[in-house]
């Protein structure tokens, strides 16, 4: 298996319209659902989604493991409309993140972001998340 990594920035409520936040920031989302949109598990099951989710994602846009790639990617595409996110930043009801994701097979790693990076991301969002998951190699 390859590390997979990506990077998202998504905005999440329980009264989110994703087709208004497209309004508002002029940009299509990679990723978006309305909360009570129904969606099927992998075991068949038909679940309803419990909030509305808007997202931009790295995810098949770059491909590359460093993940500042990523992240200049997402904040080209966010930054030019910094100003549309001020209602969704300053309402406590709704959650503005970036998440960094890591897939891999080593048991230890990491990635770096350079500060000037890091500071841009964090103008775009109220949290930064890191999720890292160690992945069974088949072959072991």
């Amino acid at each position: 298996m390859e590390t997979i990594i990506n990077l998202t920035f998504g905005i999440r409520s329980d009264t989110l319209d994703p087709q208004d936040v497209t309004e508002r920031m002029g940009l299509t989302p990679a990723h978006s659902f309305r909360q009570g949109d129904k969606y099927s598990t992998k075991d068949g099951r038909i679940l309803e989604r419990p909030f509305g989710v808007w997202q931009v994602r790295s995810d098949g846009m770059i491909d590359s493991t460093e993940i500042e790639q990523h992240a200049q990617y997402v904040l080209s595409v966010i930054e030019p409309v910094r100003e549309s996110l001020t209602p969704y930043l300053n309402d406590e009801s709704i959650y503005v993140e970036i998440r960094i994701w890591c897939e891999t097979e080593s048991e230890t790693g990491g990635y770096s972001l350079s500060s000037n990076i890091m500071a841009r991301l964090a103008r775009i969002c109220k949290a930064i998340n890191f999720t890292y998951i160690l992945k069974a190699n088949d072959n072991e």
